[in-house]
């Protein structure tokens, strides 16, 4: 349903590993990266969404297991990726995957940072999120972020909007039937440890 500003919505935990191959001429340019990962998410406020019964259907069911992979274009700052994840969950075996690119500028001591993804998922994944009950296309997300320098070395400081619309034309009615958005606007703010 609708949110209140400043509400705990989502809690995530997130741990990667970035493996790279770099540029042989320039060896502080990755040509491609390689980042396998670990997600915990969880939404402490949640509350029944579809019938009686089906309370915090997602409260404590995500723990992905996936990888990225991104592919460095010859124009600076470009990259062309894709994503592949599992939830290891015991009592929710979905699997999705996505397709997009990000770009990178960097303005003083500021990181700016935009992707443009479009998500799939299995049946299992979207029967559960909006109550269709096939594979093919999710959501459409844009987001940007702004990371800058904090406190502590390599401790960083961000604030990220991302925003979201669900394709498929039977999820977004089932969601407007449930009273809710068929797209969602998050403003994130948060630390990253990135040691060196």
């Amino acid at each position: 349903g609708k949110t209140n500003p400043g509400e705990l919505v989502r809690a995530e935990i997130k741990v990667d590993w970035a493996l790279e191959i770099r540029d042989p001429r320039d060896a502080n340019i990755p040509l491609l990266q390689i980042i396998p990962y670990f997600d915990f998410v969880t939404y402490p406020s949640q509350t029944p969404v579809y019938a009686p019964g089906n309370e915090n259907y997602l409260k404590a069911k995500q723990r992905w297991v996936g990888v990225d992979v991104w592919w460095a274009l010859p124009v600076e700052g470009v990259e062309l990726g894709a994503n592949l994840e599992q939830n290891i969950s015991n009592s929710w075996r979905a699997t999705r995957a996505a397709v997009g690119a990000r770009e990178y500028v960097q303005y003083n001591a500021v990181d700016l940072a935009f992707w443009q993804m479009q998500h799939f998922a299995d049946s299992e994944y979207r029967w559960v999120i909006g109550g269709e009950d096939s594979s093919g296309l999710d959501a459409a997300v844009v987001g940007g972020r702004a990371t800058v320098p904090m406190f502590a070395e390599d401790v960083f400081g961000f604030v990220q909007v991302e925003m979201s619309y669900w394709m498929d034309s039977t999820i977004r009615e089932n969601f407007r039937d449930a009273g809710l958005d068929s797209g969602d606007l998050v403003l994130s703010v948060g630390l990253n440890w990135m040691p060196k």
